[in-house]
């Protein structure tokens, strides 16, 4: 475990595993990058904190300094490519040797050459079932700025996106629009599907930027066991029951945010995985709730009275 220790007015930080026998363990950056440096121990700069370095061992480091070796910068061509697509949303970091899109710092350039060869979401047609298994992290986001904001269909980037690899789905466009609210029902328009239902498919992704308004939907939302992966999803305009015992992960502060912009008119019920509930009723006898600290788990008690207030019943699945 790194240690700290202060020496006049710096501080420093080392191994508490060197020395004694033990194999030697060096400290390196803890964020991604292509040019790690090692050291046995080393003063903070201003601004550091001993959390911005990590522990690697000997055979670790060979591995990094290899990595460092054998790679070469990308082409300016195709940094410069990235660079305009990606809009605010990601960069080539030139200090760090990666690309950076939608909050993820370690693309590599292969990865960022699949990325940008699948391209923006702005698919018109619902025949999409072959993108299933593109093997992307995230996505490029759409160009479209104008009234009609996102145009690709709802089953596009459902169906598009069911891979566990993907991490990041961004909805938004290329200036930023994050809270920019598409329609369901117009996402569905011109679709295979006949009627407003999501059922049975899935959110396979961990994480999605921007907000889907669902109030035009005439069913009720079912979530595929695939999104058990999904930590973020900010969706409005709930107003039917809803089936989200596969929703393991999802956090408090987006259950929160489906309650808060419900719209139900009548008593709904919406179904929880028996964690989630456990946290909802604060059953520490649960591991999940007992897990949580004592601030983490008055936040999720919170929604349970919050949900009585907008016709909203939690249940356990």
């Amino acid at each position: 475990m790194i240690q700290t220790r202060t020496i006049a007015n710096f501080t420093e930080i080392y191994s508490d595993q060197n020395g004694g026998g033990k194999s030697e363990i060096y400290i390196t950056e803890a964020a991604p990058t292509m040019f790690p440096t090692f050291t046995m121990r080393r003063f903070l700069a201003e601004g550091q904190t001993p959390s911005d370095f990590r522990e690697v061992t000997a055979a670790e480091r060979a591995k990094f300094e290899a990595a460092a070796e054998a790679w070469t910068r990308p082409p300016q061509l195709f940094i410069d490519q990235w660079n305009a697509a990606c809009g605010i949303w990601g960069r080539y970091n030139e200090a760090t040797g990666y690309f950076e899109l939608n909050g993820l710092t370690d693309i590599t350039y292969a990865e960022a050459v699949r990325i940008l060869a699948y391209g923006p979401l702005l698919g018109d047609s619902p025949f999409v079932f072959g993108f299933t298994d593109n093997k992307i992290r995230t996505n490029i986001p759409a160009k479209r700025a104008s009234g009609l904001g996102y145009i690709s269909r709802f089953r596009a980037f459902m169906t598009r996106f069911s891979s566990s690899i993907t991490e990041v789905v961004n909805l938004s466009d290329t200036l930023g629009n994050v809270t920019y609210v598409r329609s369901y029902r117009e996402i569905l328009n011109n679709s295979l599907r006949t009627d407003d239902s999501w059922s049975h498919y899935t959110f396979g992704a961990k994480k999605y930027i921007g907000i889907l308004d669902m109030s035009q939907s005439r069913t009720y939302p079912s979530f595929g066991v695939g999104s058990k992966n999904v930590t973020e999803l900010y969706l409005k305009g709930i107003h039917t029951n809803l089936e989200g015992d596969s929703l393991l992960s999802l956090k408090a502060g987006c259950w929160r945010y489906w309650v808060e912009n419900s719209t139900a008119t009548a008593p709904v019920t919406w179904t929880v995985p028996s964690t989630v509930y456990a946290k909802l009723t604060g059953d520490t006898t649960n591991s999940a709730a007992a897990a949580l600290t004592d601030e983490e788990l008055a936040e999720w008690m919170q929604l349970i009275p919050l949900a009585a207030e907008k016709n909203i019943t939690f249940v356990a699945a």
